[in-house]
């Protein structure tokens, strides 16, 4: 009995000494090798589905999505950063159905047709626009400058599509530059994974209180030529309530986020070519609207992203 007992002591340390003896190989931050005049070719989705009350107090849904082929074109490699230039090609974007609130009708009337007509619209503004970038062998990409330049430029024929009224028309591009993060320049994380290890830069824009960050990157396996990471959003430090932009003089809406959880954060890295293979993730933020203090909206908004290389090819493991 005793002697099994010695054997069973023994056995555990050894296995104990193996684990700790195996421990998987870290993914160096600066893994992504860039070479001048390389074309990186990739599947692109991105889907955004939102879950809300409708005006009658019904479960709602709608879901926005964006697929194309994402292009990134290395110019030249320097100490200082590698410059590229970003593109989106064969651009497909899906939008849920518009409707009209008029005090003609009792109901929000159904718009049919015009999410598809302001989608091809945009389809068209996104295969144009041009990203000049400058790349880090961590995977940050800094957005330097667009093509076209002025946003108003851009989204010229989409807002012929949407017949958008002037105030919204005023308002829409600042929105979407300083308060939805598409503003140039730019840090970017989200296209590529991020492996370094600095925390976010702090901000100016108040939106970014309600948009989840990666975090907790873990290395899952690593043979020395591939690499599978994990990783999960989680709500930045400082989320203090957003508060909407250019409403009515009387009006005050502000959005908070509740909470995130993830249900998928999964990356496939090619140290050999110092590109990622895939990437895959779907989270869930839970963010709550109060207007005047006294009326609330509960929000449900469900992201699903992934990349898959196409160029250069997927080697088999």
């Amino acid at each position: 009995m005793r002697m099994r007992a010695i054997v069973l002591a023994g056995g555990l340390i050894l296995a104990a000494t193996l684990q700790a003896g195996s421990a998987l190989p870290a993914v160096p931050e600066n893994s992504y090798l860039w070479k001048a005049g390389d074309v990186f070719r990739f599947e692109y989705y991105k889907s955004v589905t939102v879950k809300q009350l409708d005006e009658n107090g019904q479960p709602a849904e709608r879901v926005t999505e964006v697929n194309g082929v994402l292009i990134l074109e290395i110019r030249h490699v320097a100490a200082s950063g590698t410059t590229a230039t970003l593109r989106l090609d064969s651009p497909h974007v899906t939008l849920p159905e518009s409707v009209l609130f008029s005090s003609q009708f009792d109901d929000p009337q159904p718009q049919v047709g015009k999410n598809r007509s302001v989608a091809h619209a945009l389809e068209g503004a996104i295969k144009t626009a041009r990203w000049n970038c400058v790349l880090s062998p961590n995977g940050l990409v800094y957005v330097d400058s667009r093509t076209p330049k002025e946003l108003a430029e851009w989204l010229k024929d989409t807002e012929t599509a949407a017949s958008w009224r002037k105030k919204f028309l005023e308002a829409l591009p600042r929105i979407i530059e300083q308060d939805l993060g598409l503003k140039t320049p730019s840090h970017d994380r989200d296209i590529l994974l991020y492996l370094g290890s600095a925390p976010p830069a702090s901000t100016t824009r108040p939106a970014d209180n309600l948009r989840p960050r990666r975090e907790a990157l873990t290395v899952v396996s690593n043979d020395g030529e591939k690499a599978v990471l994990s990783f999960k959003r989680v709500a930045p430090a400082e989320h203090a309530p957003y508060r909407v932009p250019d409403l009515l003089k009387n009006e005050s809406i502000s959005a908070t986020l509740q909470s995130v959880s993830t249900k998928t954060g999964r990356a496939v890295f090619d140290l050999k070519i110092g590109m990622l293979d895939t990437l895959r993730e779907e989270y869930t933020a839970v963010l709550k609207y109060a207007y005047k203090s006294h009326l609330t909206l509960d929000q449900e908004v469900r992201v699903e992203y992934r990349l898959k290389r196409l160029a250069p090819p997927i080697s088999a493991p």
